[in-house]
């Protein structure tokens, strides 16, 4: 009833769980758990945070760890936590409490609940729906009707939440599958084209290195022309040198015969040539002159 008076937050449950809670301590011994566990609460509900906190470290060192008592204890540990604005901490005493109240095999715990609306409330909807599960079933399981109606209200609020969300979620990774498919698509697509790229450069580059072989054996070839063309006009040369030797030598007897007889102006002066003949038959004698010496 303390949990549910808690989670409730109505003055009308908060004011008669104090009185049952009066009630049981005074019938209740001073030294025993439960009178010290309910007077943690009843200092946690003044405000006495530091004389709260110094009984529930009793307690805690004298229960066993992972038994029912342990659990209360751990749960009245995580209530002191959140009323101290330290949520963090705050859960870790109530997943305490609802791991000994699992090993203990106790069905009927806050702990999940609690840990339900902590994580609603930071709006990690996941565990908020996990948790809200385990306490629906632990409340059928052990039959507790008010906590079963308060947790069947609360799960289909987060329900109807997480699956907006998982909706949300299953949509945004549709669209990046779809995303991810054109990608690959494009990724594909490319590859293809480098492919065909690579392979025309390939292509090339052997048609290059082709030509390129075929234009040095053209050059070989024209090398060859040129050095046979080299020996043609040496040969040529020989054979210029060796006629015009030739010739001076048949010509030489001839061009004495010729100095003998007077030469070319005393042929036209005993023939009557005009003057003007006279001089071109002159100039050619100092022609045929020249030549004679050169050779």
């Amino acid at each position: 009833f303390q949990h549910y008076a808690t989670l409730s937050s109505q003055r009308s449950h908060l004011h008669e769980m104090n009185i049952y809670r009066d009630s049981l301590m005074m019938v209740s011994d001073p030294g025993s758990f439960r009178y010290r566990i309910h007077l943690s609460y009843k200092l946690m509900g003044n405000g006495k945070m530091d004389e709260a906190r110094a009984i529930l470290d009793e307690l805690l060192e004298e229960v066993g760890k992972d038994t029912p008592l342990y659990a209360e204890t751990a749960y009245a540990y995580g209530y002191f936590y959140r009323l101290n604005k330290d949520p963090e901490t705050g859960k870790k005493y109530f997943m305490l409490s609802a791991i000994a109240d699992a090993k203990s095999a106790v069905k009927e715990n806050a702990s999940f609940h609690t840990l339900a609306l902590m994580y609603y409330d930071q709006g990690d909807l996941s565990r908020a729906f996990k948790y809200t599960q385990a306490a629906i079933e632990d409340a059928v399981f052990s039959n507790v009707q008010f906590r079963t109606t308060q947790m069947s209200k609360f799960y289909s609020i987060i329900n109807s939440i997480y699956q907006a969300k998982e909706a949300k979620s299953k949509s945004k990774l549709q669209h990046y599958l779809i995303l991810i498919s054109v990608l690959s698509l494009f990724l594909v697509l490319l590859f293809i084209y480098v492919y065909q790229q690579i392979h025309k450069l390939y292509r090339i580059k052997e048609e290059l290195s082709r030509t390129n072989g075929r234009l040095m054996q053209l050059n070989d070839e024209l090398h060859e022309k040129n050095t046979q063309l080299t020996d043609s006009n040496i040969i040529k040369e020989q054979y210029a040198s060796l006629t015009l030797g030739l010739l001076k030598q048949v010509l030489r007897p001839l061009f004495d015969v010729y100095r003998q007889t007077g030469g070319l102006p005393k042929i036209a002066e005993q023939t009557g040539a005009e003057p003007t003949d006279r001089r071109v038959i002159q100039t050619v004698e100092i022609h045929v002159d020249d030549g004679e010496r050169t050779g």
